[in-house]
């Protein structure tokens, strides 16, 4: 069983800019900010949990918290366009929360050849199961202090990404005729964010092979085509800053779950200009390199 959201409202002991900037910052210092999903028990559990703090000096934090078994990113930021609305003009149009109704009719997925199964066969592999799914019953802290940054990819630097990948590809291939892939902004920011981290983490000779993992957007392209309200989760076109109560674009947009996961976050940049914004989870030491290698080998590329 489950039920509706839970409220939360508290005051901050750290100020704003603090945490709306885009240096490293302690991890354990986001989760004070952030609602827990308190189970009642085993088969009763919340699906949201939201937390308003307000800040020392000045501004406040909505922190959000959902339920992975039934919402995933895109959803709950459909939940946020609606609210925001409907705060935005006072009540007095609510079309849009009709029009942003989420769908979740499992039954409109066809899968012959058994995904789904296999699929949850891979997440029970790396400790993902029903019982991960409960919420823990204490507010959690990294055990290994961590810090969650944020890199900025401008455009110019994504097409010289672009143009940096077609060439050596054109080069290692003279012999075919083949033209080289068009590679999307994801893939090349993707790519480059990837080779960093790994610079940045250093040689790990219990695991000398790392993995890529990441979900793509599907629904438009399987048969029958499926709403853009259905659940799907890690698109960096989610338009987080368009996110508006009335009081202008949101500061800074943070995912916290990120430094449980070893995962990054993309997102559009917060300053409206084209390019992605890059979260990642890290300590202190690598973070550090991480930068380094970030600036250092996008500004070797050729213009």
């Amino acid at each position: 069983m489950a039920y509706g959201p839970l409220f939360h409202s508290a005051s901050g002991t750290v100020e704003a800019d603090h945490n709306s900037g885009s240096h490293g910052r302690k991890t354990n210092e986001f989760y004070p900010l952030l609602p827990q999903l308190e189970a009642t028990s085993k088969t009763v559990l919340p699906l949201l949990a939201l937390q308003v703090t307000i800040f020392l000096n000045f501004g406040i934090c909505i922190g959000i918290t959902i339920s992975h078994a039934v919402a995933d990113g895109k959803s709950s930021n459909h939940f946020m366009k609606p609210w925001t609305s409907v705060c935005r003009l006072g009540g007095k149009d609510t079309s849009l929360i009709l029009e942003s109704l989420l769908v979740c009719d499992r039954t409109m997925i066809m899968d012959p050849k058994g995904i789904a199964i296999s699929t949850l066969r891979d997440m029970e592999m790396i400790n993902i199961s029903k019982q991960s799914l409960i919420p823990p019953t204490k507010a959690f802290t990294d055990p290994v202090e961590k810090f969650l940054a944020t890199f900025v990819m401008g455009q110019s630097e994504i097409d010289r990404l672009k143009k940096w990948a077609r060439e050596r590809i054109i080069e290692k291939n003279k012999q075919t005729t083949e033209p080289p892939p068009n590679f999307s902004s994801f893939v090349v920011t993707c790519t480059y964010v990837w080779v960093c981290w790994i610079k940045a983490l250093g040689p790990n000779v219990d695991k000398p092979r790392e993995h890529f993992i990441c979900s793509v957007e599907n629904r438009m392209h399987v048969e029958p085509l499926l709403p853009y309200t259905y659940f799907v989760a890690r698109s960096p076109i989610l338009l987080l800053y368009d996110t508006d109560f009335g009081w202008g674009r949101p500061t800074k947009v943070d995912i916290i779950s990120i430094s449980g996961t070893e995962a990054i976050s993309l997102s559009e940049r917060r300053d409206g200009e084209d390019g992605l914004e890059v979260g990642l989870p890290l300590k202190k030491e690598e973070i550090e390199a991480f930068a380094s290698f970030f600036s250092e080998c996008i500004n070797g590329l050729p213009q």
